[in-house]
């Protein structure tokens, strides 16, 4: 696990975090599948991955932002 400091750039970080996200999420999901209920309704489209989801808050505890919605529209877009 590659050890990631506030210090570094904000794409580095993005970066690193992603690809350990994802590993971690490789390996949770199938587990976390089934232990889930079935669902009766349709989810609605989402464009973004759960490992996406889950790398924009963890960066934005990382790289201590001002506010969240300063935090992505600075570094996330």
């Amino acid at each position: 696990m590659a050890t990631i400091s506030p210090n570094q750039d904000n794409v580095t970080i993005l970066t690193e975090l992603y690809y350990e996200i994802n590993k971690f999420v490789k390996v949770f999901q199938p587990i976390f599948q089934k232990h889930l209920i079935g669902e009766r309704r349709q989810r609605p489209f989402c464009r973004l991955s759960v490992c996406e989801i889950m790398t924009i808050p963890v960066a934005y505890q990382i790289i201590r932002g001002q506010n969240f919605k300063s935090f992505y529209k600075d570094v996330i877009w």
